[in-house]
């Protein structure tokens, strides 16, 4: 993901950075820790997943939209692919990858996922690839369904390390300009509100929305006065997000402690006062999240300009896996190995 990229001074810089490093680390996360989803013991379970971008001020889809956009991102993906040749084919060839990444911002990106027995096969759908991980087995294998070849990487062996270049004495650098020493007040506010019960793709869910907000003010010195938000509204069910036997799998998030995130957001030299609000309680832990809606929002000073930025992940067709689907994890037939 990129942000738009704008003209800021390194004060502000630093702190719009901060935010949303705290930001992250500090909402409630839908995602964490999780255990098999509904099935029982070694059930598995496979889903589609649209992820999708808003830039400035664009709408969220609603809740309940993942067929229709669904439909739209897989009909996307699926447009011709055939490269120009003669004079102009560069040309047109960059006008098509152009077109197609335009696309892709709009109508967003499919990833098929399936975890069964610790496994876990992860599919491009629109680059007609697919990655198959196994560490019981210690193996990753990489396929290429459009070509119909395959490759295996043994986790196990050892890697193949380069001939370090010849040592070179680091340059002599100027020290770092001491900042200014600095005062502010920092006022850090999550609140939750429960949105209540809805059905999305045939699965319960129970909605929470989510604010996270930060403001800087009274600065002085190095200091920069500033705001930023996060808002986050997601549709959980009542099963656990899955994860492959690694124990990493691809939506888990590690847990961090903050013991003084004033220090994340002030530049050096600056000591704001640190006043934390929080109301609502806090949104479940390592549920599966039918929906997603994250924008994220605020400035860093009267010179700077306001902006946002968000993604929406929308999950469906959600179904159980058996020992008669171990077959999406297997080499599949008339597939030749890569060297």
């Amino acid at each position: 993901m990129s942000l738009h990229h704008r003209h800021v001074r390194t004060g502000s810089r630093m702190l719009l950075s901060g935010f949303v490093v705290v930001a992250v680390l500090a909402l409630p996360s839908a995602f964490g820790s999780a255990a098999q989803p509904a099935g029982g013991a070694g059930a598995g379970t496979a889903y589609d997943e649209v992820v999708k971008f808003l830039l400035t001020d664009s709408a969220p889809p609603d809740p309940g939209a993942f067929q229709a956009d669904y439909a739209a991102a897989v009909s996307a993906q699926k447009a011709p692919t055939n490269q120009h040749h003669g004079m102009f084919g560069s040309i047109m060839n960059a006008a098509d990858a152009v077109k197609n990444a335009v696309g892709m911002v709009k109508n967003g990106t499919v990833t098929r996922y399936s975890f069964l027995n610790g496994w876990e096969r992860t599919e491009d759908v629109a680059a007609q690839t697919a990655t198959i991980t196994k560490p019981s087995m210690h193996q990753i294998v990489y396929l290429d369904l459009a070509k119909k070849t395959y490759r295996v990487v043994d986790t196990n062996a050892a890697p193949v390390t380069a001939t370090p270049p010849p040592y070179e004495p680091p340059q002599k650098q100027e020290p770092a300009k001491q900042q200014q020493p600095g005062k502010a007040k920092l006022n850090i506010s999550t609140s939750t509100t429960n949105l209540g019960p809805k059905t999305i793709d045939d699965i319960a869910t129970t909605g929470y929305r989510t604010t996270f907000k930060m403001t800087m003010s009274q600065a002085t010195g190095s200091c920069r006065n500033g705001t930023f938000e996060v808002n986050e509204t997601s549709y959980l069910a009542k099963f656990s997000m899955p994860q492959s036997g690694s124990g990493g799998g691809q939506h888990a998030k590690v847990s961090q402690v903050m013991p003084r995130p004033e220090s994340m957001v002030a530049p050096s030299g600056c000591s704001p006062a640190l006043t934390v609000h929080s109301s609502g309680g806090s949104v479940p832990a390592g549920r599966f999240a039918m929906y997603e809606a994250m924008k994220l929002g605020g400035n860093a000073g009267a010179q700077t300009a306001t902006g946002s930025f968000g993604t929406v992940i929308e999950r469906g067709n959600v179904h159980a896996l058996g020992a008669a689907d171990t077959e999406l994890f297997a080499i599949p037939p008339g597939f030749t190995q890569q060297s």
